[in-house]
């Protein structure tokens, strides 16, 4: 018996009475000794009456004090294991031995005592809350950047296999069900293989296509290390093997979730608190695509940073929170309707059907066993090659830039060619082979330019554009471009050559009794009032009164209903408002804003 104990018996006799008495409880009140050494819990804090722990098997458990002082609770804690607790919270009793001698003997534990020391220990914790970070299966950043696989069971992290149910940090690595996990990192011979197999069997409609399917897997092995996640989708109509590359994809990724019908409710519940890609078949193939779209607008959040954080209402007042972070490897015969953010996000992968008597079928079977077998191989090389992907990014990104690619696109190609480049080659790209990688996948980059031409401002000037407009008569209507186009057309004088405006101005009337005014290139003065036009930009250009009730009828049964579509119009060039009161129709208004007759009809 050490001193400690000594101490500890001491103090027992000394709760007693006297004689062969007990304490009421027969229990001690304190620990003999130091617990803390070889507890096998892990106290992570506690919030509003419940406390967080990692129990002997490490995983994450939240009990109420009532329940902590439950026996049967406090056993499930511990696994069942009575080591601990025998040993640091003992209950003891006295017993005779032979010759009438009394000594305590221990018969038990405390509940109530080892109880009181966990509470305790947890409110040494700070309050539990969003500083501690709970991770579950995947790839993660440590404390110091580096990469960590989690693969339920154990850990992967600097190359050594550690036990789960541990806290670095504030990083609670938890225990879970055991997954897939990484091998002994392979050569580049193996990923060069499977791209040229991908460029021989299936026939990609931009010659990048391989490239580009292989970078989004390559990125997606580095789970939440990665900074942006890029995202796939497979498109192609029936019989272009659509689902055997999305098959071939998947064998490579040996932690991944792959659904074939899915709501944005049901992934989230599938993946939340895991980095993984999640591959959809047949992703938008049914009739109402709203899901679809739904599922599209999940990869804005999931794919930078750390991924999507969802927080839901419950009946029960306690709310539910979800996250999602990894890539999207998705299949359908077409996407669903995407807008530029999307484009900014996902890589269209199409395919088209091969020559007539191609059948490619056993070949494919073939290499999605082989990549099912070097699965694990190749994601732990692209775990051991993370710096070289983060280094190879920085310098695919320079080479798009000076491209003319738009910066989204720059951080999802760039992703993409740099998980590429760790699977199929060693060290770091230089400029001549950054180039060549930039030009192998060039059908797939779009310039700023390109990018702004899909956006929601040029939708909503679309739409202004072709709407309809009554004339003079009710049953007359007139699309705005077709009659700012009458008000901004020119004439030249016969004689003197010189430009002359339009004098009918029953055009521009009509225009003013829907809340609209449209300025020529050459008009200064008002012909009425012979006041100073007053215009937002070089050019022919279009005042709109947006607070006009013609107006907002436009946009009223659109996406872009209220003052949305105002917006959202901002995103183009030429668009300003008012700085002073605009003349429209027969008042001065200052709520209007311009737009440039090249912004409002899309010409050059």
């Amino acid at each position: 018996m050490n001193d400690d104990e000594d101490e500890a018996w001491q103090r027992y006799d000394a709760a007693g009475d006297g004689g062969d008495g007990l304490p009421p409880d027969g229990e001690l009140r304190g620990p003999i000794g130091d617990p803390r050494p070889e507890c096998p819990i892990v106290c992570l804090g506690g919030r509003d009456g419940v406390y967080h722990f990692l129990d002997a098997r490490g995983e994450h458990r939240a009990l109420t004090a009532r329940q902590l002082g439950s026996r049967s609770e406090q056993s499930a804690l511990f696994c069942g294991d009575l080591t601990w607790r025998w040993r640091y919270f003992p209950k003891l009793a006295k017993q005779k031995v032979a010759g009438g001698e009394s000594r305590l003997v221990v018969v038990g534990y405390s509940v109530v005592a080892t109880a009181e020391w966990l509470l305790a220990e947890c409110s040494h914790e700070p309050i539990f809350g969003a500083q501690v970070v709970i991770r579950r299966a995947g790839v993660w950043q440590g404390e110091t950047g580096e990469p960590v696989a989690h693969c339920g069971d154990e850990l992967l992290i600097d190359d050594r296999w550690l036990s789960a149910g541990l806290r670095t940090g504030n990083i609670v690595w938890v225990a879970d069900s055991p997954v897939a996990r990484p091998g002994e990192a392979c050569g580049v011979d193996v990923a060069r293989y499977i791209q040229q197999q991908l460029q021989e069997y299936w026939t990609f409609r931009y010659g990048g296509g391989a490239i580009a399917y292989l970078g989004v897997l390559g990125s997606a092995y580095l789970g939440a290390v990665s900074r942006w996640r890029p995202n796939v989708f497979l498109g192609g109509s029936p019989g272009t093997g659509k689902s055997k590359l999305l098959d071939a994809g998947r064998a490579m990724m040996p932690l991944h979730n792959y659904t074939t019908d899915t709501t944005k409710a049901g992934l989230e519940q599938a993946v939340t608190g895991r980095a993984m890609p999640s591959f959809i078949d047949e992703a938008s193939d049914q009739q109402d695509q709203r899901g679809a779209q739904t599922l599209l607008n999940l990869t804005l959040a999931s794919t930078g940073d750390e991924g999507a954080k969802v927080a839901r209402g419950t009946a029960d007042g306690a709310g539910r929170s979800s996250s999602v972070l990894g890539s999207f490897i998705m299949a359908s015969v077409a996407p669903p309707e995407m807008q530029p953010q999307h484009w900014a996000r996902v890589v269209l992968v199409d395919l088209i059907s091969p020559e007539a008597g191609e059948d490619h079928l056993a070949q494919m079977d073939a290499l999605i066993a082989y990549c099912r077998e070097q699965g694990p191989a190749l994601w732990r090389r692209a775990i051991v090659g993370f710096k070289r992907y983060h280094l190879a990014l920085a310098v695919f990104r320079d080479a798009l830039g000076r491209t003319g690619c738009a910066p989204r696109q720059m951080d999802q190609l760039g992703a993409i060619l740099a998980g590429w480049w760790i699977l199929t080659d060693d060290g770091v790209p230089d400029d001549r082979e950054a180039i060549n990688g930039v030009a192998a996948i060039a059908d797939f980059r779009q310039s700023a330019d390109e990018i702004a031409n899909l956006g929601a401002g040029r939708q909503v000037a679309e739409h202004l554009a072709t709407s309809r407009l009554e004339g003079d008569r009710s049953s007359e209507k007139w699309p705005v471009a077709e009659m700012c186009l009458r008000v901004w057309e020119t004439r030249t004088d016969p004689e003197s050559g010189e430009r002359i405006g339009d004098l009918d101005n029953s055009w521009q009337d009509r225009l003013g009794r829907n809340g609209m005014r449209a300025v020529r290139a050459d008009q200064l003065v008002d012909r009425r009032s012979g006041r100073q036009v007053a215009r937002g930009g070089p050019g022919d250009g279009l005042w709109i009164a947006y607070r006009s009730a013609p107006v907002l009828k436009l946009f009223a049964e659109t996406g872009w209903a209220g003052q949305r579509w105002r917006f959202l119009l901002r995103g183009l060039p030429s668009v300003k408002e008012a700085a002073s009161s605009v003349r429209i129709g027969d008042i001065n208004v200052r709520c209007a804003v311009w737009i440039s007759r090249a912004d409002l009809t899309g010409e050059e």
